[in-house]
């Protein structure tokens, strides 16, 4: 079995995770759900993440909230298009990961995938996802 391949919002893939705070799988999740693995950044001592959690989301689900189909009012919408300093059909253009980067860092990981119930430590992100 092959092992799931990960991007982020930089070329490398280090950088990504414990920079970033982000890796996302490349092939959606093999239940047909249209999600993706996502491995995110929920702690870092300011240089780097330190501390991972994952989730699964669709581009679909994250594409609603910026269509005010899901929880983010209009006004939260313009507010954060405003922020990244796109219009909203730039920002659908950019990647997955890159979207959901921008929204972890507007609303925090929380707000995105929930409570982070089984966290993982820096080492073993790398061991897993690198």
């Amino acid at each position: 079995m092959e092992a799931t391949k990960y991007y982020g919002i930089d070329a490398s893939n280090d950088i990504s995770l414990l920079g970033y705070g982000l890796l996302v799988s490349i092939e959606e999740h093999e239940d047909g759900s249209g999600t993706h693995h996502c491995v995110y950044g929920i702690e870092s001592d300011g240089e780097e993440y330190t501390r991972f959690d994952t989730g699964h989301i669709s581009e679909q689900e994250v594409n609603d909230l910026i269509n005010g189909n899901d929880w983010m009012s209009e006004d939260d919408v313009n507010s954060f298009l405003s922020t990244c300093g796109q219009s909203k059909e730039e920002w659908m253009q950019n990647t997955l990961a890159g979207k959901i980067h921008d929204l972890l860092q507007y609303y925090g990981y929380e707000n995105i995938f929930g409570v982070a119930y089984s966290s993982i430590t820096k080492e073993e992100a790398e061991k897993m996802y690198l």
